[in-house]
C-alpha cells in the first residue's frame, strides 16, 4: 500500500467497511475523519521515534502517569520532524508520511454533531497528544465534549491515555465528574 496503508491490517479494513455498511443501511450518521496533520517521524510516549528529544534541565519534574520515566509536560514534546497536511480526498498519503492528528476540517465537521448528542462514548486517542503539534485534535474535541456535556448528553470517556489528556486539558481529575462535566471515565 502506499505511505501507512501497510500499517493497517486488511482484515480490520474489512471489518471497518462490514461496519460501515450496516450503519449505513439503519440510517446512523457516521463522521470519519476527511484530513490529517501528517510527519515523517513516527511519535511515541517519549517524543519522536528516530528524532531527538530536546535534553530536559535539571529543574524539569519528571513524573508519571503509571511509570516512573515518562514525562509529564501538558505542552508535549518537540516534533522535528516535516509536518503536512493530508485532505482524504487526494490520492493517498505520501510514502513515509504517518497521520499523527485530525486536521481543523474535520475538527470543524465535528462541533455541531456533538453539540445534538445524548450520549458520547470515546474511547483512544484522535491524535499523538504527547507531541506538542499534535495536540489540537484531542484538545478541542475534549473542550466539544465537554460542552456538549453542560448541555445534557452523556459522557463515557476510556482508556487510560485518554483519560490522562483530559486530566491535563479539561481538568478531568476524578474518575466520575471531577467538575469537567464527563459523568464516566474508565482506564
Amino acid at each position: 500500500g502506499k505511505g501507512t496503508a501497510a500499517f493497517v491490517d486488511e482484515s480490520s479494513v474489512q471489518i471497518a467497511r462490514k461496519l460501515l455498511h450496516k450503519a449505513q443501511a439503519r440510517g446512523v450518521n457516521v463522521l470519519l475523519p476527511v484530513d490529517y496533520l501528517t510527519g515523517d517521524l513516527l511519535v511515541d510516549a517519549r517524543g519522536t521515534v528516530g528524532g531527538a528529544v530536546e535534553d530536559l534541565d535539571d529543574d524539569t519534574t519528571v513524573h508519571t502517569h503509571g511509570s516512573e520515566d515518562e514525562v509529564d509536560i501538558s505542552a508535549g514534546f518537540d516534533y522535528d520532524g516535516e509536518m503536512g497536511e493530508f485532505s482524504v480526498d487526494e490520492e493517498g498519503f505520501q510514502r513515509g508520511r504517518h497521520p499523527l492528528d485530525l486536521g481543523t476540517t474535520t475538527i470543524s465537521l465535528m462541533k455541531t454533531p456533538l453539540e445534538r448528542c445524548k450520549t458520547i462514548l470515546w474511547t483512544g486517542m484522535v491524535g499523538e497528544a504527547q507531541c506538542g503539534a499534535f495536540q489540537t485534535g484531542t484538545r478541542e474535541l475534549l473542550e466539544m465534549v465537554v460542552g456538549a456535556h453542560d448541555e445534557g448528553a452523556k459522557v463515557v470517556l476510556g482508556g487510560d491515555a485518554l483519560l490522562y489528556w483530559a486530566e491535563l486539558f479539561v481538568g478531568l481529575d476524578e474518575p466520575i465528574g471531577g467538575g469537567t462535566g464527563v459523568t464516566h471515565a474508565v482506564g
